[in-house]
């Protein structure tokens, strides 16, 4: 996980770019996924964030790997609206490795998919994966596209372009069975 003050000082600047407000205090631990559990409804408060030109999401807690290889996990596991904290949804993120040397991969090709009460948004993008110096076992995740990576949305999103930019952590102490998540994601509409 991140420090609070990483966190803070993440959303200071998200609060400098995009006009954001300060988030309330972080949802306690993350249960454990579950794939059988319906949709969130999100307070009206943040469905409105959720409408927006802008969704800052937090992939956050366990996610379940239900891919068959090392080489392709996918992965199941809980999205949070970033600016409160609230469960507001699942994603899945369908990993493969495109490093030419194999395991560990340094770079993946990564297709999220966003399951939101109002719609989908599905992201394509290539993930930038380098293991964390101070945390043995975890790895530090990045993507910054230059062009649009939404593949496609549903709901109140359909029809949407835009791009999705990433930072995160992920311990992979638990593997293959699953991985702790806390990947930041910036999705911004055209």
């Amino acid at each position: 996980m991140f420090r609070r003050s990483t966190v803070v000082a993440l959303l200071a600047l998200l609060a400098a770019v995009f006009g954001f407000q300060a988030p309330a205090a972080p949802a306690g631990d993350a249960k454990p996924f579950d794939p059988s559990a319906s949709t969130p409804d999100p307070s009206p408060p943040t469905l409105d964030l959720l409408r927006g030109k802008v969704l800052a999401l937090d992939a956050y807690g366990p996610s379940k790997n239900t891919g068959s290889t090392p080489y392709h996990p996918i992965f199941n596991g809980r999205v949070y609206a970033l600016e409160t904290g609230e469960l507001v949804g699942t994603v899945v993120d369908d990993v493969q490795c495109v490093t030419p040397h194999g395991l560990p991969c340094n770079v993946v090709d990564v297709h999220t998919t966003f399951n939101l009460p109002e719609g989908t948004v599905v992201n394509h993008m290539l993930v930038s994966v380098d293991p964390d110096p101070q945390r043995p076992g975890y790895v530090l995740t990045g993507a910054r596209p230059e062009g649009s990576t939404i593949e496609s949305a549903t709901g109140i999103y359909a029809g949407r372009t835009g791009r999705t930019r990433l930072s995160g952590l992920v311990n992979l102490g638990t593997m293959p069975a699953e991985a702790g998540f806390d990947d930041f994601f910036i999705i911004q509409f055209d």
